[in-house]
């Protein structure tokens, strides 16, 4: 997003559960955020669950592939797969939850007339809505 939120942030990163398609939403101020923001969501979720996560699919973004993430994921155990640049279809599952939640977001703000500024409040309430939503299949965002 190119606009401030509310809040400050101008990020957000999505991490979305495979087996269920359970969507988290980070809003970060700056991309650098984004290590810590997934090491609160694995603790979160690992104990939520009481389940390890065994692996993460992340595009090939500096946020990701980087040496501090490279370590954590071996001293915690998982693996950590990058898709190819230039290859969305590698990592499907987030790039439609990527878009789909920016186009309901997007429609959101419209129906409300809200300025831009509130991108952060329509992302999250489309998260929310699409997360207790009845879906057909568990991969269907």
């Amino acid at each position: 997003m190119h606009t401030q939120s509310l809040s400050g942030t101008k990020y957000f990163l999505i991490l979305i559960e495979q087996f269920t398609g359970y969507t988290t939403t980070k809003f970060l101020k700056k991309k650098e955020e984004t290590f810590a923001a997934f090491k609160e969501y694995k603790a979160l979720s690992e104990n939520f669950h009481q389940r390890k996560i065994m692996k993460i699919v992340s595009d090939g973004g500096g946020e990701f592939f980087n040496d501090r993430f490279k370590e954590y994921a071996r001293i915690e155990g998982f693996e950590h797969s990058i898709s190819p640049p230039y290859t969305p279809e590698h990592n499907g599952i987030s790039e439609r939850g990527n878009r789909l939640i920016l186009e309901k977001a997007r429609c959101l703000m419209l129906q409300s007339k809200l300025t831009d500024k509130f991108w952060a409040e329509a992302t999250s309430t489309t998260t929310f809505l699409l997360n207790v939503a009845p879906k057909r299949d568990k991969l269907s965002l």
